[in-house]
């Protein structure tokens, strides 16, 4: 998130999470799953956001495979965003279509039903008034649509960040062409030992870092320094 607002997770049981505080009964605050971003049919490895002010709720998410991907929040995750978890989107100007549904043959989430994706409602609860979703409705109804892929890597991803990370002032308001995000996979050779620099706005690889001098085999962890300085 932009802001810290919500946690996103991902799992070796290929999916993506988001957990946000929404205030109990007691008035206590709990964390809650309030969306499953993505659901996959590759192990999920790393995730990073590279949202901003004026386009939050956008994730880059790597798996079991040779390509990343791309996420932008639909219009029913903002709205429960806002309802349960009381996340402001002031200065957000992203156009963004109501949901996204699941492919019948494929791993790429769609915009709509269109091109063989379903939209799998069965059995969802319409006449439920809360702002949380069911347990029953998140792998259906809280999907993001994948609007990217970024591809380069011949192995499997294994790692990835971006430079929001390693952002401690946000007064700066960054564009999304202003953050990078790095990326490395998973490397049975030292040719394979890279990292590659993204422009995600763009869908563009930067450069490519090849560093055989100095790791050989999969690099476990990337980070940016503080204003991307390194």
């Amino acid at each position: 998130a932009f802001a810290g607002e919500y946690l996103l997770t991902v799992s070796n049981d290929q999916t993506c999470r988001l957990w946000a505080p929404v205030k109990s009964v007691s008035e206590k605050e709990v964390w809650l799953e309030l969306a499953r971003p993505q659901v996959h049919g590759y192990d999920l490895a790393a995730i990073t956001s590279v949202s901003t002010q004026h386009h939050r709720h956008t994730i880059v998410t790597g798996a079991d495979e040779k390509e990343i991907r791309v996420f932008d929040a639909p219009l029913s995750t903002v709205q429960i965003l806002e309802q349960a978890a009381n996340c402001a989107t002031n200065g957000d100007k992203a156009s963004r279509v109501d949901r996204a549904y699941i492919p019948s043959l494929g791993l790429s989430n769609k915009a709509s039903a269109d091109d063989g994706a379903e939209a799998d409602l069965e059995g969802r609860d319409k006449s439920a008034n809360s702002a949380l979703p069911l347990e029953r409705d998140l792998g259906a109804v809280s999907l993001w649509p994948e609007v990217r892929k970024l591809f380069g890597h011949h192995t499997e991803i294994y790692c990835l960040t971006s430079t929001l990370e390693a952002r401690t002032n946000l007064d700066g308001n960054p564009n999304c062409g202003d953050i990078l995000v790095a990326s490395a996979a998973k490397a049975r050779e030292a040719e394979d030992a890279c990292i590659r620099l993204w422009d995600v706005e763009n869908g563009r690889c930067l450069q490519v870092l090849e560093v055989r001098q100095a790791h050989l085999l999969i690099i476990s962890n990337v980070h940016f320094q503080r204003a991307h300085i390194w």
